[in-house]
């Protein structure tokens, strides 16, 4: 069984926006890079998997636990970076991951080494902090519990690219010791030698049709990025570079 199961989920918005008929799974130590423009449903896959909506068919699961049904349960176990972050201003950096820590009930604790490798000063209110200042504080929530899965939506947005490299490091790390990992990369981020792979997602639907989305996305740009439609030169070895392994989740996306 895959550590994170997503099997035909579906969520209808209406106006063929949405999350259609959409099945992957992800294998521990796996890094998971998810790509597709605005719209396509990425962040809406990601808010299912942490239990925030219920899917109208199909269901999502982690570690076999209904994401929905275990959701309390299985946050304790996963480090979640959202793609807009919403804190408390007048706190500084500091009394925010100590509230985090309290709230979650945090027993490992690797706040001062991710604090030291980011750079960060957290005695600094948050409502005077930088976005790339903001979003080291989100990585660091997300990372500090030594979580054994982490599902992350544009986690390099706003920072510098000394930090995303620093960033890249970690992922690389954390792979290492056989954490899932899920990502929705930032424009420009992908293919970044983390040695996983991608899934495409077209405009209006995440099942995957006749658009080979993440081949055009990746361009050769690095390794562990393939296309899942088998029509794709991506799929079967070449296109999209190396790392990654073939996968077609079936039709009905718009081409």
């Amino acid at each position: 069984m895959s550590v994170i199961e997503v099997s035909r989920l579906t969520r209808d918005y209406g106006k063929g926006k949405g999350v259609f008929d959409l099945s992957f799974g992800i294998e521990k130590g796996e890094v998971f890079g998810f790509l597709g423009p605005n719209g396509a449903g990425k962040t809406t896959t990601i808010r299912h998997l942490m239990g925030f909506i219920r899917a109208k068919e199909g269901k999502c699961t982690i570690n076999g636990m209904d994401c929905r049904k275990d959701a309390d349960k299985i946050q304790r176990h996963v480090g979640y970076i959202p793609g807009e972050i919403a804190f408390f201003n007048e706190m500084t950096g500091e009394e925010y991951l100590r509230f985090i820590q309290k709230y979650r009930g945090d027993k490992a604790d690797r706040k001062k080494e991710l604090t030291e490798m980011f750079e960060l000063n957290t005695s600094g209110k948050i409502k005077k902090m930088s976005k790339g200042m903001k979003q080291k504080i989100g990585i660091i929530s997300a990372f500090m519990h030594d979580p054994e899965i982490l599902i992350l939506d544009e986690p390099t947005s706003g920072l510098d690219p000394l930090m995303q490299n620093r960033f890249i490091e970690l992922i690389q790390q954390e792979k290492k010791r056989g954490k899932g990992l899920r990502l929705r990369p930032s424009a420009g981020a992908v293919g970044g030698g983390s040695g996983g792979w991608g899934l495409g997602v077209p405009p209006g639907s995440a099942a995957l049709g006749a658009n080979h989305l993440a081949a055009a996305a990746a361009g050769g740009a690095g390794p562990g990025i393939r296309c899942p439609a088998p029509a794709c030169p991506g799929a079967a070895g070449g296109g999209a570079g190396g790392g990654g392994r073939p996968v077609c989740l079936g039709g009905g996306g718009p081409t």
